[in-house]
């Protein structure tokens, strides 16, 4: 037996998602992985140019320790 399903169509389709609603979810999640794409971008160069001072002998831009 095979049974058939009718699906009857108005002009207009109901709302299911908000797009405001959907805004207040979704920017702040956004701005933080802009936030820490910006600091790891910042942490990285920052990195890579006390590493390169350490490598010529520079030690004045690390931490002092005690």
């Amino acid at each position: 037996m095979i049974m058939i399903y009718c699906i009857v169509f108005s002009s207009e389709e109901p709302q299911v998602l908000s797009y405001q609603t959907q805004q207040m979810k979704l920017f702040p999640a956004i701005t933080t992985a802009y936030a820490y794409h910006f600091c790891a971008q910042v942490t990285r160069q920052t990195y890579f140019k006390v590493y390169a001072d350490m490598q010529n002998g520079d030690t004045s831009r690390l931490a002092e320790v005690g």
